[in-house]
């Protein structure tokens, strides 16, 4: 009898095994901080959905802790009404209420790293000693990597900050085609930057 059961109860301990395993590759993508008490500006990332996932941290301390907030990302394909990915960021933060006055258009970089670059040499250009860097949770492994390679040796300090992402469950990631795309995207895209830098 207890072999029966044991029988019975070995492909449940498998999908939970499976589950806690997967969940655990989705997780690890995860690497963000609690907002600082006050930074000189927030910057977004491009991209981003319709939930303003990423504007909505940033929007939460320019109201109480951060000076201005930075719009980040080149230009997106053509005919976009939006025209850059710093374009469709500003139109979330409006959106959500955020005043034009603080919030500065950075219409450059057409990638992670190339948007940091860009990023760094507008706080230097500025004087800024402290940002916050607002992304999708599920980014900020890859974009805190890079944030502290591109700031090295800056004496800006920075911070990585993220809501979770509603438009990918990190937890059961492998469930949607969506899903499979972000995690194995963001593992591929932190490998490459690692093998190449």
């Amino acid at each position: 009898m207890a072999v029966a059961i044991g029988a019975l109860a070995l492909p449940f301990a498998a999908l939970a095994l499976r589950a806690t395993l997967l969940g655990g590759v989705g997780r690890a993508l995860v690497a963000y901080d609690v907002p600082p008490a006050h930074v000189d500006a927030v910057a977004i990332h491009g991209g981003g959905s319709p939930a303003r996932e990423r504007e909505v941290p940033a929007a939460q301390l320019l109201g109480t802790r951060a000076n201005a907030v930075v719009a980040m990302g080149g230009p997106l394909p053509c005919c976009d009404p939006d025209i850059s990915y710093a374009g469709a960021t500003v139109r979330r933060l409006r959106e959500l209420g955020v005043d034009d006055a603080r919030i500065v258009v950075l219409n450059k970089g057409l990638s992670t790293e190339g948007e940091l670059r860009a990023l760094r040499a507008l706080a230097e250009a500025r004087g800024w000693r402290s940002l916050a860097i607002s992304t999708s949770a599920w980014h900020t492994r890859r974009a805190g990597t890079i944030a502290r390679d591109v700031f090295a040796g800056s004496g800006i300090a920075v911070t990585e900050i993220a809501m979770p992402a509603p438009d990918v469950d990190v937890n059961g990631w492998w469930r949607t085609p969506y899903g499979r795309t972000i995690v194995f995207g963001e593992w591929w895209k932190l490998a490459y930057y690692e093998l190449t830098t």
